[in-house]
């Protein structure tokens, strides 16, 4: 091989290391922000698990005002019953 040819393989070679380089760290770097949005993603559905865990008996507070102001209205008429009224 001439001196030339020799020069352009080694060229060559050190632009595909250099890319082999280059490919290994992209991979590495796509790796990490691949983990950290796993990651998020599992706190994020633990997050919304508890939520709805904690939002199950939220439709019973609706009913809550009539059994309040009906118990309101009981007290009232024990407490004019036991002061002696009618």
């Amino acid at each position: 091989m001439s001196p030339d040819e020799v020069s352009l393989w080694k060229a060559v070679l050190v632009a595909g290391a250099i890319l082999v380089m280059a490919v290994i760290g992209l991979l590495s770097l796509l790796l990490i922000v691949v983990r950290t949005i796993d990651r998020n993603v599992v706190q994020l559905w633990t997050d919304t698990k508890l939520l709805a865990t904690n939002t199950t008996g939220l439709y019973q507070i609706a009913g809550t005002a009539s059994v309040v102001r009906a118990l309101r209205e009981e007290l009232l008429r024990h407490e004019k019953l036991l002061r002696g009224g009618t």
